[in-house]
Order: structure tokens, then C-alpha cells, then sequence
């Protein structure tokens, strides 16, 4: 008996081609990218705050835990409401979110409180996102049952190619943003 390989690029790239489950993953790469930006400005605002590592690690922590405290009770939601409705509140709710650390940062206003108020809220409105997106994938509406095993391993990637991305640009930036930088000349005096 010959196993099944799994999802094939060709299944795949038919997959993005066209359909709502294109349309669904390219407004996916946008919102993802939105994310994992706001989950790094997050972070790089608390290093401006403040030198303590345990702060930084506190951000990531206070978004985590209403993730994984509320993961089950948003999967509930997602299964007895609109799941487009809920995807959309939750990015209009990321979106404020987002729109309020940028005012609070060029007012000149931010607190390290804010950061975390924001991260946690950012996690219980992800604990939401997660489910809804699991659960809408196989709607007949969005892919066909044959299609499923390959939309589900492309939807289950593409957080981590996105992460992965916006990481290697940013790293990218930041060395050459370094490499522009005159190096410090040190004196006899300093």
C-alpha cells in the first residue's frame, strides 16, 4: 500500500490562484504582517522605555496568556456565530489597538501600562482570530473537500513564513541602518 505525499506545490498554487480561498489568504498576508509588525513595535517601544528584560519578556507574556486562556472559549464563539463577523471585529479591534500605541507613542504619552494593556488585549482579540480562521477553512464555501488537506497545511505555514519574513526585513534594515552609522571615534579623554 503506497502512502499519500502530502499537499503538492501544484495543489497548492492552484489553491492561490483564484477563489475565495485566494482572496482569503492574500487579506491574510496582510493582517498577519499587521500582527507580527504590531507584536515587534510592541516589544521595541518597551525597549525604549524602559532597560528591563523582564519588562520585554512581559509583553510577549501578557499577550500569550489570554491566548491560551481564552483559546477554547473563542473556538466556542467561532462555532456558534458568523465567523467573517467575528474576523472583522477582531481586526477592527487589532486596528484601534494598533492606531492608539501610535498616538500614544507620537503624543509623547506612553507608559510601559499602556504596552501591556495593549498586549493583552491584542491576545484575547487573537485567542478570537485563531479559531475563527481554523474553523472557516473547511467551509465548502471557502475550499473544496479535496483541496482541504493542502489549504490546511498552507494556512498552518503561513504564520511562520510571515514571522519569518518580517524578521529577516527587519534584521536587514537594522544592519544596514548600523553600516550607514559612523562609527564612534573614541579619544583619550572618553
Amino acid at each position: 500500500m503506497a502512502l499519500r505525499p502530502p499537499a503538492t506545490l501544484g495543489r497548492i498554487s492552484t489553491l492561490l490562484r483564484s477563489g475565495p480561498f485566494a482572496r482569503y489568504m492574500r487579506g491574510e498576508a496582510i493582517s498577519m504582517t499587521g500582527t507580527w509588525m504590531q507584536l515587534m513595535a510592541q516589544s521595541w517601544v518597551m525597549t525604549t522605555l524602559t532597560d528591563s528584560a523582564t519588562m520585554l519578556g512581559m509583553v510577549n507574556f501578557a499577550a500569550g496568556v489570554p491566548m491560551i486562556a481564552l483559546s477554547m472559549f473563542g473556538g466556542s464563539v467561532a462555532d456558534r456565530h458568523d465567523k467573517r463577523r467575528i474576523l472583522l471585529m477582531t481586526q477592527v479591534v487589532q486596528i484601534i489597538l494598533a492606531l492608539l500605541v501610535g498616538w500614544l507613542v507620537a503624543t509623547h504619552r506612553i507608559e510601559i501600562w499602556h504596552i501591556l494593556v495593549v498586549a493583552v488585549l491584542l491576545g484575547i482579540s487573537n485567542s478570537f482570530v485563531i479559531r475563527s480562521i481554523s474553523s472557516s477553512v473547511g467551509k465548502r464555501s471557502l475550499i473544496g473537500l479535496g483541496a482541504l488537506a493542502a489549504a490546511t497545511e498552507l494556512i498552518f505555514f503561513f504564520p511562520f513564513a510571515a514571522a519569518f519574513s518580517l524578521l529577516s526585513f527587519l534584521l536587514t534594515l537594522i544592519a544596514t541602518l548600523r553600516l550607514m552609522k559612523p562609527a564612534a571615534v573614541k579619544t583619550r579623554n572618553s
